[in-house]
């Protein structure tokens, strides 16, 4: 992959977010191929089946950014919210979400401790 597809890819993150879908990517004219030439590069990190994060932003991720990511319809809730809006001195053991009564409840990576409600 040429560096300036490289460069087009940081573009695209940067400017749409730190974890895109493969749609996204695909819409972009970045195939299958390419997406796998990047995690084996060091350059993608596959979050979830289907969800990449461009490797320099992993480390300002915070598991709150990442499920909403994976989860747009999804509403922060509880002691989650609180502490994200730093009203509450509580720490939460897990993640709360709040989804739609008329969404299934989605797969989601091993390492986040998420409560749906």
């Amino acid at each position: 992959m040429t560096a300036i597809r490289i460069q087009k890819l940081e573009g695209l993150f940067k400017a749409d977010g730190p974890i895109l879908r493969s749609a996204n990517l695909r819409s972009a004219k970045f195939c299958s191929k390419d997406i796998a030439e990047m995690i084996k590069a060091g350059n993608l990190s596959q979050v979830r089946r289907g969800y990449y994060v461009w490797e320099p932003l992993t480390e300002t991720l915070n598991d709150i950014e990442v499920l909403a990511a994976l989860i747009p319809e999804g509403i922060i809730s509880f002691f989650s919210a609180a502490q994200y809006h730093d009203l509450t001195t509580v720490i939460p053991q897990s993640i709360e979400i709040t989804l739609p009564v008329s969404m299934r409840t989605p797969v989601l990576p091993g390492n986040l401790h998420v409560t749906v409600h």
